[in-house]
């Protein structure tokens, strides 16, 4: 009972300790500012004083041989050096912060493992203890710098060795047979993670007869990730919908992965067209949805498992032509999300729906797949995705659903998350000159001008559209290569002679800030 109790205060005593020294660094380390990538404020006193510490243990440990204070010396160190890692990833969304902390969790597992050949109880307690801070701070601070896995991982790992520290009566059987359970376990959970159909899921052999909501989902490769966003949409609570599977030509497994699916689940509906590029794939998905409503969701997003419920039930509370959803979710680098809290989001989150669609024009965001539409009132003014092959294809729908709609719906509950792994940006880079995007707001004008509206709301819409027109093409400017942007200049200024473009980044930003653009 002693040298339990030994060991617990032991334990305790360190804990304090670390958590002091760790609070002192992280206290005395200023805040880290990034003005367009580039620090220009940063305080290196808390990096002194985790030098300090360790240089303190090295002396101690070179002249008195005490290896005790080199390791907590050195641990100390790793928890600070871990804490500023999640300190700079939460402040300034420095995204590499992920690779350093893998890194630290690795060493620390070397470590526990190296305390538990040579029956180190001092550095096994430390290890344990850095562990233990690592993943708690990296969680609390920001739980992207750690998947669901990794933290069960690191809880089972401090779980078992904290056992072995501290009950030191378990017989070696007990603690293979505790293993056991624990490896069993975590892959048994490991595979209910995975994504795809699993063996112990019953088939749905019946479509559903009254479909509320056909979702309608453009594929064209994406078999590394067309698993997760259908799996998110067959575990809909909404169980009366249809999901519409265009194979916009795929030349990888995205074919058989939509087979598989359609095999095992009658609501899904797959059709097979050669490349037409996203739009022609949505019109046909459109021709073929028989839902009373109509949503969209890219191959590579996926949504909660409330969020086409509860756009229907706003959409149906309000008899609205368009739902919309308050919250979306941006998904970059393979890091985790990162919750877009600007100003449209909170205008949506504090809006139970939107009757003057003119007046709030810009506080709705331009996308098409975070919506659902009646899909009577699509037919009734033949609303159609753009086929031009370009970005910004959403508009032409997203306008022409607008200018018609009676009202939008939102919904507060649900979320949509956007996946835009690889980029760290919301703008691409080095982007070859294509004419499609000026082209795209040729048809988009001409729409407007053939729309059955009075000259007033023509002209509204028109002068809307040509804000947003003035912003997309100045991103696209700024996106371009270098040896494209005077042709795309030249170009914008032949088709729109009358429009007086300011090809800048100040402009850009001047415009956005303004009319708080969602792109």
């Amino acid at each position: 009972m002693n040298l339990w109790a030994n060991k617990l205060l032991n334990f305790v005593a360190q804990m304090g300790l670390y958590l002091f020294c760790v609070m002192a660094f992280y206290l005395s380390t200023g805040n880290c500012y990034f003005i367009d990538g580039k620090i220009v404020d940063f305080s290196l006193l808390g990096w002194a004083l985790m030098l300090a510490i360790w240089g303190w243990g090295l002396v101690f440990y070179f002249r008195r041989k005490n290896v005790k204070i080199l390791i907590f010396a050195t641990q100390l160190s790793v928890i600070c050096f871990t804490f500023d890692c999640w300190r700079l990833f939460a402040f300034a969304a420095n995204l590499s912060a992920k690779s350093y902390i893998n890194i630290l969790l690795v060493a620390e597992f070397i470590a526990i493992l190296i305390a538990w050949c040579i029956k180190n109880n001092f550095l096994l307690s430390s290890a344990l203890i850095s562990l233990l801070l690592i993943y708690t701070g990296c969680v609390t601070a920001y739980p992207a710098l750690l998947s669901w896995n990794q933290i069960l991982a690191v809880s089972a790992v401090w779980a078992f060795m904290a056992s072995l520290q501290f009950s030191h009566w378990l017989k070696p059987k007990f603690m293979f047979l505790f293993i056991g359970v624990l490896l069993s376990g975590w892959c048994c959970y490991l595979y209910y993670q995975t994504n795809g159909i699993h063996f112990y899921e019953a088939k749905i052999t019946k479509p559903a007869q009254n479909v509320k909501v056909s979702i309608i989902v453009p594929v064209y490769n994406a078999e590394k990730s067309l698993k997760r966003s259908l799996d998110s949409l067959r575990k809909q609570t909404l169980k009366d919908i249809e999901i519409i599977c265009v194979n916009d030509g795929s030349i990888d497994k995205s074919g058989q992965i939509l087979a598989d699916y359609a095999a095992h689940d009658a609501r899904f509906k797959v059709i097979t067209q050669e490349n037409k590029y996203i739009g022609a794939a949505r019109n046909t998905g459109l021709a073929a949805a028989t839902g009373e409503y109509v949503g969209f969701l890219d191959n590579d997003d996926w949504v909660s498992p409330d969020y086409y419920e509860n756009l229907y039930r706003r959409a149906k509370f309000h008899d609205a032509d368009i739902a919309v959803v308050a919250q979306n979710y941006e998904i970059f680098n393979r890091v985790g999300n990162k919750f877009n809290k600007n100003s449209q989001i909170m205008f949506l989150l504090n809006t139970d729906v939107i009757d003057n669609l003119k007046t709030e024009f810009f506080k709705i965001p331009r996308f098409v797949w975070d919506k659902i539409y009646r899909k009577s009132f699509l037919d009734k003014y033949y609303i159609k995705s753009s086929e031009r092959r370009t970005f910004y294809e959403d508009f032409f729908f997203i306008l022409q659903a607008e200018i018609n709609a009676n009202k939008i719906a939102v919904a507060h509950e649900g979320k949509h998350y956007w996946n835009r792994l690889g980029k760290t940006t919301s703008r691409v880079s080095n982007v070859p000159f294509s004419e499609e995007p000026a082209l795209l707001y040729l048809d988009i004008f001409k729409y407007i001008q053939n729309a059955a509206l009075s000259p007033e709301d023509k002209e509204d819409w028109r002068k809307l559209t040509l804000i947003h027109m003035e912003i997309v093409f100045i991103d696209i400017y700024l996106s371009l290569r270098e040896e494209d942007k005077d042709k795309w200049v030249d170009y914008c200024q032949k088709l729109f002679p009358d429009v007086s473009f300011t090809f800048s980044e100040e402009k850009f930003n001047e415009l956005m800030l303004k009319y708080i653009v969602f792109r």
